[in-house]
């Protein structure tokens, strides 16, 4: 089953997870709607390759401007599964704690909790202050799901790919979406 997703790329470091989300959930077969800040464009650059981020950013079914906070994204009325939020800046979490909607990315995820969907916040920031912590622990108190950019070494990662995919492989699982990006943890019990 397809799943329409609004991905909320933000200005925290980490710009590649939200390329390499955005590259799966293509291939999975979902409706990929973009909003990025101007911060986040800035990151892509100094971060990515660009003609990776190019190439997958072209597949995306929509991209809005962080600006307009008139369009179809902004709407209860545009039907979506999940509002994602990759990298997620600590600006963005005290926005969001806020309810503050002055740009498309506080806008959707406003629109997101008073319709019930799904959020996903992956915040990418070390360390974080006690009022980032109390924040992530509040909206989370409201259903919103926190994934923090936090890579597991149980797979063994060779790879700066591998320790990405980790990332993102945690993300898709809380979306809903099987992948099988790292293995799935099978110890056995001693006999």
């Amino acid at each position: 089953m397809s799943k329409r997703i609004a991905v909320a790329v933000t200005g925290a470091s980490g710009s590649i997870y939200a390329l390499r989300t955005i590259q799966l959930l293509k291939e999975y077969g979902c409706e990929v709607y973009l909003v990025m800040s101007e911060a986040a464009i800035e990151t892509v650059k100094l971060e990515t390759c660009l003609d990776f981020a190019r190439a997958v950013l072209s597949k995306v079914d929509g991209i809005f401007d962080n600006k307009d906070i008139g369009c179809s994204l902004a709407s209860g009325s545009f039907q979506l599964d999940a509002l994602l939020v990759i990298p997620c800046s600590v600006n963005t979490v005290g926005m969001l704690h806020s309810s503050l909607a002055n740009t498309l990315i506080g806008r959707c995820a406003v629109v997101a909790q008073k319709e019930k969907r799904q959020i996903v916040l992956v915040p990418r920031e070390m360390p974080m202050t006690a009022l980032t912590l109390k924040q992530l622990y509040e909206l989370s108190m409201l259903g919103m799901d926190i994934c923090i950019a936090s890579p597991g070494f149980y797979s063994k990662p060779a790879t700066m790919n591998e320790l990405i995919d980790h990332v993102v492989s945690k993300v898709l699982n809380i979306l809903g979406i099987k992948n099988n990006l790292i293995p799935e943890w099978n110890r056995r019990f001693i006999e």
